[in-house]
């Protein structure tokens, strides 16, 4: 029924009547029609530069046999796997390599993230009703259906941490062995998604949920230690598996530039508008369809998900009941610390959660989304249990609670338009249709729980109006999708025959990271994080008005200063030629300045004309020495010298680089950005290869993690002996 739901939730992407497809959107080498409505089918194109682009690129060279440490595509060279939004090691990624691949990631994690929920409420004790409700809300959430580039992947093992936890407990109860193998499975799988801020946050929902399954009754002192003991070696197990991962990328943080990450969010928060986003996701139209004036629906677009206002009634619900009393309570005050975080409206509350380490690089408002819709889910379905078991029908407190919670949400929502939407704009055209349906899903559950005598009645109207509701709020940004998309190949085509190991500046067509997608080295990126040493370079030589870690060729200086990506261009050719740049792309009919001479026009296409520049230097130099020079590959060449030289590798230098001449090791040494190595007089064949320094302690932690994991489902797979009667 779950997997069935979310196959519906995609049905208009699936028969094609939009197109999820970010290749030709994101790109700029597509010609699209339109959607239904106007907006966005997603909130970070990220979906695109990273998720696709860089995901894409790591499945191939998995495909090819080549484990994906390194991007020779991505700006001149830099860690793929370490960079993380890759997902450079997930497995369902896998799938990127087909047509359509992200949808069905998608419908697979989403369809996982519905039947763990379903699974960690049954083992809790609900009913049936009220496990499919939250299996099917959570299937369906809000981050599923907002937020689409990697941090969406580590949503989906959120609710299998937290039912590992809960096996890990029930074995604690029976005494029996391991346990934490799901715990530890889940855990590893969330750092390998690619998204280290989700992961992060996620785990700390973990850690809350362990403490008060620790502390909550039913556990004798024996039973405790040994549900501490399963839990701490389960965290300890995913760590092991995820350790390649985890050196990778503590390695690459280490010697980068972090962009936006590299600052302080401690007091960063959504406005008090964005609360009515929370619950009622529609209010102000579709995604990022409308600005205001003042700019505040711009900022509050920078949610990472909703709830709706029926969920948040369940949960009230759920307040209410005995059963689970402790972890009802422990969910519920973690629900206002998470909400006092991301918007800043209670005084106080919010500050435990930012003084956490690492949290001043963490944007908590858009990254913890999933777990207080996870909270508030499984407080719903608490709701729901007690209302199809209760001996009578719901107390009246439960309606007065659901009652204010929308009128809550209309003043706010009322409040926004007067205060920051100008008239006319034709946004507010979204606000009485979704204060309608909120209302009209609030009164469906009202009525399902005080008039309906029958509990198993009860619960089927209940899980209908939350599938129902899940579904309609799910499939509105697919109609803002195109409904069709011709995607322009003649630049990559151009690029792949004339290129070679040269690199390419885009100021617009084939957008930063879709060279690594199509296997063309782009000196361009739009990444986080990215190598110190190229940052330095491209500040210097490229263009010192692009933000270090959105070196797109869209990015100009100021307001009011002519700076621009052309000028930019013009003034730092020389620095163009030393990073191996041999070809410009430009949107058509953007001419360049008549009196410039360096670039010649070779090629023109419906999205794309392709510029020549002259006199760019190879990927592989004796800049100092007369030496016969051959690329055989991105990472090899041959060099014949008179005598002894030193050659230079156009590549970014980073720790874990070696090289080799004619098989035997010799010392790569970095300079400002790129590798030297010398080479002796005569004919000579050299080779640089990119492993991540100490990557060999992650995989000796790998195996031992594994091990780990193996044995403990041995042990608990393992048939036990009957008790002897006397």
């Amino acid at each position: 029924m779950i997997v069935g739901l979310v196959l519906a939730g995609n049905l208009i992407s699936l028969a094609g009547i939009t197109d999820p497809n970010p290749l030709g959107p994101v790109s700029e080498i597509g010609q699209y029609t339109p959607g239904f409505e106007v907006g966005h089918s997603t909130l970070d194109p990220n979906i695109g530069f990273t998720a696709q682009a860089l995901g894409h690129r790591a499945m191939l060279d998995l495909l090819h046999g080549h484990l994906p440490w390194w991007n020779p595509y991505e700006a001149t060279g830099m860690p793929l796997a370490g960079e993380m939004q890759s997902g450079a090691l997930f497995p369902p990624n896998i799938l990127l390599l087909l047509s359509g691949g992200q949808l069905y990631q998608r419908i697979l994690l989403e369809a996982l993230a519905g039947i763990w929920t379903y699974l960690l409420l049954k083992r809790l004790g609900l009913s049936f009703s009220a496990c499919l409700a939250g299996g099917a809300a959570f299937a369906l959430n809000g981050t599923f259906a907002w937020l689409q580039n990697a941090a969406f992947n580590p949503v989906a093992f959120l609710p299998l941490a937290l039912l590992g936890l809960e096996r890990a407990r029930a074995a604690s109860l029976e005494g029996r062995p391991g346990g934490y193998g799901v715990l530890a499975l889940a855990g590893a799988l969330s750092v390998y998604a690619g998204f280290p801020e989700t992961t992060y946050l996620d785990t700390l929902m973990v850690v809350v949920w362990c403490g008060s399954r620790l502390a909550g009754g039913g556990l004798t002192r024996a039973q405790r230690r040994a549900f501490a003991r399963k839990a701490a070696t389960g965290f300890a197990a995913a760590a092991l598996l995820a350790a390649p991962l985890l050196i990778a990328f503590i390695d690459f943080s280490a010697r980068a530039n972090l962009g936006p990450n590299g600052g302080s969010f401690t007091s960063v928060h959504l406005p008090s508008q964005a609360i009515a986003q929370l619950l009622l996701p529609y209010v102000y139209g579709p995604l990022v369809a409308f600005a205001d004036p003042a700019g505040i629906l711009t900022v509050s677009w920078g949610v990472g998900g909703y709830a709706t206002v029926l969920l948040f009634l369940l949960a009230a619900w759920g307040l209410l009941g005995r059963r689970l009393r402790s972890l009802r309570l422990v969910l519920a005050a973690w629900c206002v610390l998470v909400f006092a975080r991301s918007y800043g409206e209670i005084p106080l509350l919010g500050h435990p959660l930012a003084w956490l380490p690492g949290m001043t690089h963490v944007i908590f408002y858009r990254y913890s989304t999933p777990m207080l819709e996870l909270t508030v889910i499984i407080l719903a379905a608490l709701g729901i249990d007690d209302v199809i078991k209760a001996r009578r029908r719901l107390p009246i407190a439960g309606v007065a609670i659901g009652c204010a919670a929308v009128l809550a949400v209309v003043w706010v929502a009322t409040e926004a338009f007067r205060l920051s939407i100008a008239p006319g704009n034709g946004d507010a055209k979204f606000a009485t249709p979704s204060i309608l349906w909120a209302a009209g899903t609030v009164l469906a559950a009202a009525l399902a729980a005080l008039v309906i005598r029958s509990p198993r009645s009860r619960g089927a109207l209940l899980v209908y109006v939350v599938a129902t509701n899940a579904l309609a709020m799910f499939v509105v940004p697919e109609l803002s999708g195109p409904k069709s998309v011709r995607i322009d190949l003649a630049p990559v085509r151009y690029l792949d025959r004339h290129l070679g190991n040269g690199r390419f500046y885009t100021l617009g067509p084939l957008a930063p990271n879709y060279g690594s997608y199509f296997g063309l080295a782009s000196v361009n990126l739009n990444d986080t994080p990215i190598p110190s040493n190229f940052s330095a370079y491209e500040t210097v030589h490229l263009d010192q008005a692009a933000p270090a870690a959105i070196f797109t060729g869209t990015f100009g200086g100021p307001p009011g200063t002519p700076t621009s990506p052309v000028s930019e261009l013009f003034l730092n050719l020389a620095g163009y030629r030393a990073a191996g740049v041999r070809y410009v792309l430009a949107p058509p009919h953007d001419a360049m300045p008549a009196r410039q001479t360096a670039l010649t026009l070779v090629d023109t296409t419906p999205t794309t004309w392709i510029y020549r520049l002259s006199g760019a230097a190879p990927l592989f130099g004796t800049p100092h020495a007369d030496c016969r020079v051959a690329a055989l590959s991105v990472t090899s060449a041959t060099a014949t010298c008179p005598v002894a030289a030193t050659l230079l590798y156009r590549e970014t230098w980073f720790p874990g680089w070696s090289a080799t001449v004619d098989g035997a090791s010799v010392t790569d040494h970095g300079g400002a950005l790129f590798q030297t190595i010398r080479i002796p007089a005569g004919r000579h064949r050299i080779s640089f290869a990119y492993r991540p320094p100490e990557i060999v302690w992650g995989e000796v932690a790998f195996l031992l993690g594994f091990v780990s994991v193996a044995l403990a489902a041995y042990r608990l797979a393992r048939p036990r002996a009957a008790p002897s009667h006397t």
